[in-house]
């Protein structure tokens, strides 16, 4: 997967000095809501500073915030003895992402798609259909308890 981002970055039109910037954390989250946030604001602070738009700085903010989410209440179901584990590597070019939980996982194929008319009612689902929405790749391990999530940066800049 790894290789696909590093193939579409190398083919983007990327001018900036700062082109070789990065910023590369692994941390471990508690069950918090708070620590959510926190997270999220110091990778949106992060792709500011690397001049992504605002348009994909909302884009890693919700998609980000879907997968921890998601993480904490259906992978460790708010158990607070488990952990959700994040690691990110952001570029100028590109925004890394892996979520881990501690849970049994999930097989993501039994997601039903919530734009269905008989899953519009339905409040599964959605978390899923936006980050692939939002972000241009997001994929699963087999056990369902990983998420990788990739975003380019838009060529709008």
């Amino acid at each position: 997967m790894y290789a696909i981002c590093k193939e579409k970055q190398s083919t983007m039109n990327t001018n900036h000095a700062h082109h070789e910037r990065r910023s590369s954390r692994r941390s471990r989250l508690l069950n918090s809501l708070d620590e959510i946030r926190a997270v999220r604001e110091e990778i949106a602070s992060l792709l500011e500073s690397l001049e992504y738009s605002n348009r994909d700085i909302h884009a890693v903010q919700l998609s980000l915030e879907e997968a921890l989410v998601n993480a904490f209440q259906h992978g460790n179901r708010l158990d607070p003895e488990k952990q959700v584990h994040i690691s990110y590597r952001v570029t100028s070019g590109q925004a890394w992402f892996r979520v881990e939980d501690e849970g049994d996982g999930f097989a993501v194929d039994d997601v039903p798609n919530p734009t269905l008319p008989e899953n519009l009612e339905r409040p599964c689902g959605r978390g899923v259909f936006l980050m692939r929405s939002y972000l241009d790749l997001v994929e699963f391990n087999p056990a369902g308890n990983v998420v990788r999530l990739c975003k380019f940066r838009s060529q709008d800049n």
